[in-house]
């Protein structure tokens, strides 16, 4: 790991565990080193929170592209996105929950980070006759991270219907990748869906 990352990275985790709301001071001695030191590694303290932020970023999109890896079709790489979202619910809220905390607005944006993922995936799929060739990319995009950002951010959402560990029950979720998944799907795509053993997504 480069020297920066681990800076970013020591930086990371100390955000991951008190949040962005403190001070430079408080941070400066939560990574141990002086005010002076942490402007003059980082900048300022916009910049510090922009790197931090890009830092969770390229770590989101990188387990993303590691778990695509593994996958034999998009169908599967949508559903590795939805658990991807989950996951990093779960062990990084203060980062994902920032990164949609608008994103009723987020797609006026010149670069949106989290539709940009979503958009690959369509668009791939698209080609490999997966998912219809007809759907508005723009408008599917929001309805998916509309949805997903309902079920997993919702303050209302039922307690009973999350597990101890926080994640969402595997029979809302089910119901919820249906309702998310297959209106696009090409026959070819429906079939790809169908041979899925959601079981096993549903417990990654």
């Amino acid at each position: 790991m480069k020297i920066q990352n681990k800076k970013l990275h020591t930086l990371y985790k100390f955000i991951l565990e008190n949040g962005f709301e403190l001070s430079i001071e408080e941070i400066a001695f939560g990574i141990h080193i002086t005010k002076k030191t942490l402007y003059n590694r980082f900048g300022s303290r916009q910049l510090l929170e922009n790197q931090v932020v890009e830092f969770w970023r390229e770590l989101f999109q990188t387990r993303f592209n590691e778990k695509c890896a593994f996958t034999n079709n998009f169908v599967e790489q949508l559903l590795i996105l939805i658990y991807e979202f989950e996951w990093s619910l779960v062990h990084e809220p203060v980062f994902l929950k920032r990164e949609i905390k608008n994103y009723n607005t987020f797609f006026k944006q010149d670069n949106p980070f989290l539709s940009n993922i979503v958009l690959q995936v369509i668009k791939q799929g698209k080609e490999n006759g997966e998912f219809s060739s007809t759907i508005q990319d723009e408008k599917f995009i929001r309805f998916f991270l509309f949805n997903i950002f309902e079920l997993f951010l919702k303050e209302s959402f039922p307690h009973i219907l999350v597990s101890s560990n926080g994640t969402i029950s595997s029979e809302i979720e089910y119901e919820y990748i249906q309702y998310l998944i297959t209106p696009i799907l090409t026959k070819e795509g429906l079939k790809n869906f169908e041979e899925i053993n959601l079981n096993h997504f549903l417990t990654m």
